[in-house]
């Protein structure tokens, strides 16, 4: 009996141990099936996500229609491509992110070309583990290497950025990146003195570089399309070189050092300022919105010949030798003439053309249309020979109801001659002295021509005391303004007459005029209106 028993008895014990082990095995099995739907459910949602960032590009590049060339068509079938890996290559696809160096590490192991993820590369180990990777879904953050060389990188999802490489001399190469779904940032690197990116044809977002005091190459040779630019606090930067550059929106250029900046089209605002680059070269046609070119010291030539509209506000200040700000960059003298603006008809806001330090002014004589609300010249320098600008406009559009501006000129120059054929004004200031040496010596001449059609102001501030010669106003005779519309500094010297101006004095004399109308033969004492009317006509007798 115990003989039969035991046999029994083990077999007891192995069914029932059977039973919990299988149990066991099968909630194993269970957790495992689960986990690697998880896995699945996570691979597809972050290639759902790969495949969200390229539809973002294709839809980018959609957008541009008509205006697509070769080099779009190109990035669109690279992103076709890039398409059918994610979806018939599984091996291709690193799903996740490289953070670690075991990431690194694994997606060498895997041989993937494309990571669906962002990458944070911090070692040249990092960089090195790169160098097949096609496309990056998320960001790039390149944040370590001293020889950045990514050979086969050609999209990226998010933001490319480059920031706080602090080895010497690094160098970013990335020679087959044709774009950048989000920012490209290149910022606070101490020692990096070159980012080539040449096969760079979009940047959907912005293109920015902030505190690399060491750059002198950014090289971008084929970009086409960028959201906005924003630069600054890059001394050392040799070329800059944007001109096949469509910007949608706006560009901020400020705190950088450099020989030459080459623009292309700006639908947005273009600002300029506290630069020591020497030669601008814009080969835009249209800004669309303000014109700003201000405190850069160092200008040697400047060209806008092919610009033909700004959208908004035209600024031109200070752009003259000498310190400005707290910027330490080194200051040379500037030696730019004054551009002519000769393509530009048409300008949409206010223009202000203010401490420049000229001898010369003979701008904007093409604009015929104007949308804004004031022209200004003033403080251009001691030396000013000839101020002779706006003489094709007639009148404004769309500045007011009556398409009137107001005027102000207040400048030390030897010949005044402008706005030929403008026919009406709101307020007109003109304040002109003869020009000064370094001694302080003034010069023999200050004539004043122009405004020939200008029928009607509507007030009239004129301080002329040292004008040697005067044909200007000769249709003018009348005034739309309220209070006092004239009010006049009148010739010191009373050989001087104002002979074209005798329509409109004879009917102050007269009384015909009977709004406010004063006379100074200094800045601090008036005549009476017939005596003063009959002393600047006398010489037109003689």
């Amino acid at each position: 009996m115990k003989r039969k028993l035991l046999p029994f008895l083990m077999m007891v014990v192995i069914t029932i141990m059977g039973s919990c082990v299988g149990g066991d095995i099968d909630d194993l099995q269970g957790q495992i099936d689960d986990l690697n739907g998880k896995v699945t459910e996570l691979e597809k949602s972050q290639q759902e996500a790969l495949l969200a960032e390229i539809a973002k590009l294709q839809a980018t590049i959609a957008a541009l229609e008509g205006d697509m060339d070769s080099q779009y068509e190109a990035l669109l079938n690279n992103l076709t491509l890039l398409e059918d890996e994610v979806a018939n290559n599984k091996d291709a696809v690193f799903y996740g992110n490289l953070l670690t160096d075991e990431d690194f590490a694994a997606i060498v192991a895997q041989g993937a070309t494309i990571v669906t993820g962002k990458a944070v590369a911090t070692t040249q180990a990092h960089i090195d583990a790169l160098a097949a990777i096609k496309m990056i879904g998320g960001e790039l953050i390149i944040n370590g290497g001293t020889t950045i060389n990514l050979p086969a990188l050609e999209n990226i999802g998010g933001d490319l950025m480059i920031k706080g490489l602090a080895e010497p001399d690094v160098t970013v190469e990335l020679p087959a990146l044709v774009s950048v779904g989000e920012e490209f940032g290149v910022m606070a690197n101490s020692a990096l003195v070159s980012v080539k990116a040449d096969a760079l044809v979009l940047i959907s977002d912005y293109l920015y570089t902030e505190n690399n005091e060491s750059l002198t190459t950014l090289s971008l040779a084929a970009l086409d399309l960028v959201g906005r630019i924003e630069m600054s606090n890059t001394e050392a930067l040799a070329i800059l070189d944007l001109s096949t550059v469509n910007v949608l929106k706006n560009v901020d250029i400020r705190y950088i050092g450099g020989d030459t900046l080459r623009l292309g089209n700006v639908e947005g605002d273009f600002y300029l300022a506290n630069t020591t680059i020497k030669y601008i070269d814009i080969l835009a046609e249209e800004i669309g919105g303000d014109l700003t070119i201000s405190n850069n010291t160092s200008f040697e030539t400047l060209n806008f010949k092919e610009l033909v509209t700004v959208g908004g506000n035209l600024s031109f200040k200070s752009n003259k030798s000498g310190g400005y700000g707290g910027w330490s960059a080194a200051v040379v003298n500037n030696t730019y003439t004054f551009p002519a603006f000769e393509a530009l008809v048409s300008i949409g806001g206010n223009v202000e053309v203010t401490g420049n330090d000229r001898t010369s002014i003979e701008a904007f004589n093409s604009v015929t249309t104007f949308g804004g609300s004031m022209i200004e010249f003033s403080s251009n320098g001691f030396e000013l020979s000839l101020l002779s600008v706006f003489n094709a406009i007639e009148v404004a559009e769309g500045a007011y109801a009556s398409k009137w501006f107001d005027i102000k000129i207040h400048e030390k120059v030897e010949w005044l001659n402008s706005f030929t054929k403008l026919k009406n004004v709101g307020d007109l200031r003109i304040n002109v002295d003869r020009t000064e040496d370094e001694n302080w010596q003034k010069g023999d001449v200050l004539k004043v021509d122009g405004f020939d059609a200008l029928t009607q102001v509507g007030t009239m501030y004129l301080r002329i005391p040292d004008v040697t010669e005067f044909t200007a106003f000769p249709a003018l005779t009348a005034f739309k303004g309220y209070g006092t519309v004239l009010e006049m500094e009148m010739p010191k010297d009373n050989t001087v007459g104002l002979c074209s101006m005798s329509a409109l004095l004879n009917q102050i004399a007269d009384g015909t005029i009977t709004k406010t109308c004063e006379f100074k033969p200094t800045w601090n004492t008036t005549m009476d209106k017939v005596e003063a009317v009959t002393q600047l006509l006398a010489p037109c007798s003689e």
